[in-house]
């Protein structure tokens, strides 16, 4: 093989190789996960059907970079609580190169079923920082 066939095949592998980079770069838009291990049961059943209640608030867990992943997981009590779950919690955080992984505390749903504030005065009620849209049954 001539040294100039062989510039051009070195050219052309590299060429290829680039190219494969920038498509899995491409392609790679959400590759940091979080992982949620439930802490609230400790029988197998229990912990099958806690997963059961996680998978079904749907949840995100895919994330383009590890700071987004972190953001949400700060903001997950904040997000159950609007799901009826006013004691939820992540009780730990690990981070790895690829994920994150939390335990998280579910506790029991709870949902509103009325709260009528039509006899009580209305500067009372802006007063302690009543937000009716906070006790809205969102279900």
């Amino acid at each position: 093989m001539k040294a100039s066939e062989r510039k051009y095949l070195q050219f052309y592998f590299l060429f290829v190789y680039l190219c494969c980079l920038i498509r899995t770069d491409a392609f790679s838009q959400n590759n940091y996960h979080l992982v949620i291990h439930s802490l609230d049961k400790d029988t197998p059943l229990s912990q099958s059907s806690a997963l059961n209640r996680i998978q079904s608030l749907h949840l995100q867990t895919a994330f383009s970079n590890r700071e987004l992943c972190t953001n949400y997981i700060f903001k997950l009590p904040e997000i159950l609580t609007g799901k009826g779950y006013p004691a939820a919690s992540v009780d730990s955080i690990f981070y790895d190169s690829t994920s994150a992984h939390i335990s998280l505390y579910l506790g029991e749903q709870y949902s509103w079923i009325e709260i009528n504030t039509d006899s009580i005065d209305k500067k009372l009620l802006t007063e302690t920082g009543w937000n009716t849209k906070q006790f809205s049954n969102n279900r």
